[in-house]
């Protein structure tokens, strides 16, 4: 018998991996959903919140959204985390807006996907936006805040973190990247784009 048992197990593991990589569309019920976000003052009330704990941060002072704030030479950027003792954020809301701002900015998507996996009794997804600068075809090339990724992790269908990213060019090509906090300004600071 250990002969087949080991045979089946070989065949179908118990802890098998199975993984989905798809293109990320929005479906038009998230669509009038986000439109009511944006809309009923609760994006603005989030945004606030982040911007208020972005600032707190760099001063090292307690805040009100869990945060956490990436800097070096050539990439910026901010991880946000949900907490129940925190103040509330609509993750896949928050980055849609974002995506939605650096668009109007200039900014194009080049790549959105999603991908899930499941192992045993956890399913873990990521979403993911990827945004470049417009392109040019004169020197040097406005780099803007550089190119900008925007990640939404999900463990068993809970948001568990939302990173976003600006990584510059460091190329002759490119003119000095605009400061991450001109990114933060744009994307928090402003009332909410109806």
């Amino acid at each position: 018998m250990a002969f087949y048992d080991h045979l089946l197990n070989r065949l179908f593991p118990k802890d098998k991996e199975v993984s989905i990589h798809e293109v990320l569309k929005r479906s038009p019920k998230f669509s009038r959903s986000y439109d009511q976000w944006k809309s009923s003052g609760m994006c603005d009330t989030e945004r606030n919140a982040i911007i208020k704990s972005y600032h707190f941060k760099l001063s090292n002072l307690k805040t009100s959204v869990d945060i956490e704030i990436y800097h070096s030479p050539y990439a910026n950027g901010l991880v946000i985390y949900p907490h129940a003792e925190k103040e509330p954020v609509s993750f896949e809301f928050l980055m849609e807006y974002i995506r939605e701002i650096l668009e109007k900015d200039g900014y194009r998507l080049v790549h959105a996907d999603r991908k899930m996996m499941e192992r045993g009794k956890q399913v873990t997804s990521l979403e993911k936006y990827y945004l470049k600068p417009p392109l040019s075809a004169t020197t040097p090339i406005d780099q803007k805040f550089g190119n900008v990724i925007l990640e939404l992790s999900f463990v068993n269908h809970l948001p568990s973190k939302f990173k976003m990213m600006a990584n510059i060019y460091s190329d002759r090509l490119y003119n000095e990247p605009r400061a991450f906090e001109d990114l933060m300004a744009l994307l928090f600071d402003q009332p909410a784009t109806k």
